[in-house]
């Protein structure tokens, strides 16, 4: 069968997850991937997963410090279509990297800079290390809830780094989209700090609040027990997440809790305010879930109820989950090292163009010789198509969504940005995540919406004549209910031969937990990622007696190591997705169904971890205090505040020592190695500890940055509010004015990622139906028909610009 990415040559110049993760994928898809690493290797090589990030590849090695080394890759560039680097700003030139040059010599190259600040220059001499800009940009704040203490949270996820490896994939296929057109590159900039503005939920509720007159319906709280956390009679600890009102009665059916709906304080469910109310339904539900076990309860929510549960797992737990067994949401990969080992499968299912592992990781330098030889022989590309540049890189697209809340509609959002129209189908009461206010905007900013009931034979014509003209069709219903609503896949296919047709799902069309309703914490419950922000220290063993404010305390501890990033994780994986397909149907003129889950996106969050082999390292845990996951990677108090520490690589160890005038503690047996260090972590974190104490916080990140070792001075403020207050952000674009009818004006999060060619295009929230007539328009409906067709409910537009939630 044809691949995704068939004939494409890549040069991988990146070190690390966050490059190694996006030339994976595009290995997978069928890319050729030129791994280009210095004589020592890239630092990398001794990670645990590896072998993952660099499976299918070719590697090369080259000394970009010498004039042969940057010539050779100079002679690779010209004949290649993608170049990804992670080379720290300043640094391109010296080491043949820089993108003028090689594009002179290609013009077609679309090379992609991976960076850990991207345009703000502002932390060019910062190392992009997830933690390092978790601490400079306040990202780190969206774990002070999680526990009390004096000083920062360490956040462990590495979502930045995941988040840039999507947001790379997403920016060269849209680049490769356009040269499809023009037959010219470009340069596509992401970076991890992009990549976390996206995780950011409070953006806009932050501004909002300042306000003396906060838009109606716009600052509603947010409802808490439908996320409720609990253990059970075998002292495991189940997440549940039943956001809507009517899986919340399902949730307390199944509990066998329903009489607390004839209560008049809890009519209310699951919407209702802390208090004394509140705690005393907590302490029902943690008596009675204390009653079954946890495979008791999950036997009852599987079979019985029709509610959103899981157990907390880790990452390895989840290759033994029933649906990613289903899912083959890993694959087995034989390495000649290691031997048998399982690793994540393809990051989206293609009925016509299925990804797969294309072989081992290879050895350094295993290719060199080969991929030289063959230099001479390599062509560059020639393109007919030699159309002016689009004004943006998806110019022309058409995707139509039928999705609600946050983790499927973002994806299209990505997109919108890249200036795709997307046109958001809704129920005539709106996508059901608006009443969450402000933090709903970001799922719909960019896009049209049109409000229709799709259970009228009306509106299934006016959907499918939408879906005649449309390139992508994205939706997250459950299965089924695509059949009865007229916009099943074989029915789209009929319509539309060539629609790129994607269900992004939560556990998957098929399997046995596809019938399930799943929320934002499900996948991060299932995939490890809540128990690894929990730390080692979570959660309490299963024989130890808890009181019922031990039980809050925990539950409190993992509902908030659960709550940062499962649903914008998974929204990456969709606009990602969508990108690879239209690249596909832009090149080769072909649609076909595509499928990602909740689950297996969320695992690619957690390619730090998700493998498994023989003798393979257990993944440090944050420690009980959340400073960090060892003495060389965490927080430490200076003379005046916070720093993070990240000495990542061996040579980094050895140049802090000398930069600080310790060169003893290299020598000390404790401290030596890898391995002693970790064995003696708490004595090394006493030796460093008061050192910090010696300077301020920008010093020291000032001083080590001279050193080549990477220390960050911690953001006070949160994201957002860094967002606002740095000056940097509005001066690189990554922090934009716009305006809309129901918020005046406002500010927004710029593109996460950025084009040399093309602009962007952010544009701002919608309310429910705001285009329902000019779509209708464009079909052809004149005014009468219109209204005849709001007359009789089969559509319906926002009529009170003040209330997003308007009829």
């Amino acid at each position: 069968m044809a691949q995704l990415c068939e004939g494409l040559t890549i040069l991988d110049v990146s070190q690390g997850m966050a490059g190694g993760l996006a030339t994976m994928v595009m290995a997978d898809g069928g890319a050729e991937v030129i791994k280009i690493e210095p004589p020592a290797g890239d630092w990398a090589r001794g990670h645990p997963a590896f072998v993952m990030w660099n499976r299918g590849k070719k590697s090369v090695v080259l000394d970009l410090k010498s004039e042969p080394g940057r010539r050779h890759l100079r002679d690779l560039a010209r004949t290649a279509d993608v170049l990804v680097s992670t080379a720290m700003p300043g640094t391109e030139a010296q080491l043949g990297l820089d993108y003028a040059g090689l594009a002179k010599e290609n013009a077609g190259l679309v090379y992609c800079s991976i960076t850990g600040f991207g345009p703000m220059k502002k932390f060019a001499h910062l190392k992009g290390y997830d933690a390092i800009v978790n601490a400079k940009t306040g990202r780190v704040h969206s774990a002070d809830n999680q526990i009390e203490k004096d000083g920062p949270r360490y956040t462990a996820v590495m979502c930045g780094t995941f988040g840039a490896a999507m947001y790379a994939i997403t920016g060269i296929m849209a680049a490769l989209y356009a040269r499809e057109q023009t037959g010219a590159g470009q340069k596509v900039e992401t970076s991890l700090a992009q990549a976390l503005f996206s995780y950011d939920w409070s953006w806009l509720g932050d501004q909002l609040a300042k306000r003396s007159s906060p838009p109606a319906g716009f600052l509603r709280g947010s409802p808490t027990p439908q996320y409720f956390v609990g253990r059970t009679k075998d002292g495991k600890w189940i997440q549940f997440a039943n956001s809507m009102s009517h899986l919340f009665v399902n949730f307390l059916a199944g509990l066998g809790l329903t009489e607390l709906l004839v209560e008049e304080r809890y009519q209310n469910l699951p919407n209702i305010p802390a208090g004394p109310d509140m705690e005393e339904l907590y302490e029902k539900l943690h008596v009675r879930l204390q009653e079954k076990t946890a495979d008791e309860w999950m036997n009852i929510f599987l079979h019985e109820v029709d509610a959103a549960c899981e157990p907390f797992l880790s990452t390895q737990e989840a290759f033994d989950h029933p649906q990613v067994i289903h899912n083959k949401s890993f694959a087995e990969v034989d390495d000649p090292v290691l031997g048998p080992t399982k690793q994540l499968g393809p990051l989206v299912q293609c009925s016509e163009t299925p990804l797969s592992p294309q072989g081992p990781a290879p050895a350094l330098g295993q290719h060199t010789d080969a991929v030289l030889a063959s230099i001479g022989s390599r062509k560059p590309k020639t393109f007919s198509n030699g159309r002016a540049k689009p004004r943006y890189p998806l110019a022309g697209v058409t995707i139509v969504e039928f999705a609600t809340w946050f983790a499927a509609p973002f994806g299209t959002a990505m997109l919108a940005d890249l200036g795709a129209d997307v046109v958001k189908f809704e129920s005539l009461d709106g996508d059901s995540f608006r009443r969450w206010a402000a933090t709903a905007t970001k799922p719909m900013q960019g896009k049209r919406s049109l409000a229709v009931d799709l259970k009228t034979p009306e509106g299934q014509k006016i959907a499918h004549d939408w879906i005649k003209r449309a390139d992508v069709l994205m939706h997250n219903f459950r299965p089924g209910v695509t059949k009865r609503l007229g916009i099943d896949y074989e029915t789209c296919r009929r319509l539309n031969p060539r629609l790129v047709y994607l269900y992004g799902g939560s556990y998957g069309s098929t399997g046995p937990y596809s019938h399930r309703p799943a929320m934002h914490p499900i996948p991060g419950a299932i995939c490890g990622g809540a128990l690894y922000q929990a730390g080692r220290e979570m959660p309490p063993p299963p024989g130890q007696a808890m009181s019922h404010q031990d039980l809050r305390r925990t539950s409190s501890i993992l509902f908030q190591a659960n709550e940062g990033n499962p649903d914008v994780s998974s929204a990456l994986g969709v606009g990602t997705a969508l990108a690879l397909g239209l690249y596909h149907q832009k090149r080769t003129g072909k649609g076909q169904y595509m499928e990602t889950t909740m689950l297996n996106t969320c695992l690619y969050a957690a390619a730090d971890d998700y493998i498994q082999y023989e003798g393979k390292p257990e993944r440090p845990l944050p420690d009980g205090e959340l400073n960090g996951l060892h003495a060389l990677y965490r927080f430490y108090r200076s003379s005046d505040g916070w720093i993070f520490l990240a000495c990542v690589t061996e040579k980094e160890w050895r140049d802090f020592c000398e930069a600080v005038g310790r060169t003893s503690l290299t020598r000390d047996s404790r401290f030596a190695t890898p391995e002693a260090r970790m064995e003696h972590d708490d004595e090394l974190v006493a030796e460093l500890a008061p050192l910090f104490l010696e300077r301020t916080a920008q010093q020291w990140e000032l001083f080590l940055a001279e050193h080549r070792v990477a220390c960050a001075e911690l953001s006070q403020e949160s994201s957002a509010g860094f967002a606002a207050s740095e000056p940097a952000m509005r001066e690189s674009g990554m922090w934009v004015d716009t305006h809309h009818p129901s918020l005046g004006d406002y500010q927004r999060y710029g593109a996460a990622v950025t084009f040399s060619e093309c602009e962007n295009r952010l544009g701002p929230t919608v309310y429910v139906g705001e285009h329902t007539r000019e779509l209708l328009q464009e079909l052809g409906y004149g005014d009468s028909a219109i209204e005849d067709l709001k007359d009789r409910k089969v559509v319906t537009w926002s009529t009170r610009e003040a209330d997003p939630d308007a009829d």
